[in-house]
């Protein structure tokens, strides 16, 4: 009898964007976000992504890996077609994740089944402590999401109450995704993994009806 089983699965990873190979620079950036977000990657596995600009070599690679370490995050993976970051990403053990095949699941996913999924509806507030999650659907709140829950979907999410929690759209990497609240103040919101903490929302979208979607892999607002 077989000692272990391999199954896939999806998981959510948190994306760290990386625009400049100055690893100094990078450090002190990432300790500022560190201190406006304590413990927040604390534990978290971590996917790197250079910018097109951006090509690592292997101490390059190996310092941004060291930073990422000492915050207590665990870097697993790297999302880059450049040649010279690849290499290194090999000699740092780091996977290379390819962000198409995760679209062509989805879209395989929508295209294998003529029924449509329903979307999950929550018709009471969801509390502090508490996490949901809609999978291959929509996510449809009715009441509010309070600070410290969580509520996560592999589509779209509609909340008609107030957000002061997380909320987590396009889990399996379905970029389109987007977040509908009625009252929108949040601990953070993401899309996809990208994602902004309350601090960095734009003000004049607090306590307002917004949207939130992805507009050239950057987490955009607007009024509804």
């Amino acid at each position: 009898m077989s000692t272990i089983e391999i199954k896939g699965s999806l998981f959510t990873f948190f994306v760290v964007r990386i625009l400049s190979a100055d690893t100094e620079q990078f450090a002190h950036d990432f300790r500022l976000w560190v201190q406006k977000s304590p413990g927040f990657l604390s534990s978290a596995p971590v996917v790197l992504q250079p910018s097109l600009a951006c090509s690592l070599s292997h101490p390059e690679l190996m310092s941004i890996m060291d930073i990422l370490r000492n915050a207590g995050c665990f870097p697993i993976g790297i999302i880059t077609t450049d040649e010279k970051t690849v290499a290194a990403s090999k000699e740092c053990g780091l996977a290379l994740i390819s962000k198409d095949p995760q679209k062509k699941a989805q879209s395989d996913r929508v295209s294998a089944s003529a029924k449509v999924i329903p979307a999950q509806i929550v018709n009471h507030a969801v509390r502090s402590g508490q996490q949901l999650y809609a999978k291959n659907r929509d996510l449809i709140v009715l009441g509010s999401v309070n600070h410290g829950a969580e509520v996560v979907a592999d589509g779209n999410i509609h909340i008609y109450g107030s957000l002061r929690g997380k909320a987590l759209a396009g889990a399996a990497g379905f970029e389109q995704s987007c977040i509908f609240v009625r009252d929108f103040s949040p601990q953070m919101v993401a899309i996809a993994g990208y994602y902004k903490n309350l601090d960095e929302i734009p003000p004049e979208f607090l306590e307002k009806a917004v949207q939130s979607s992805l507009v050239n892999s950057q987490l955009s607002f607007s009024t509804i």
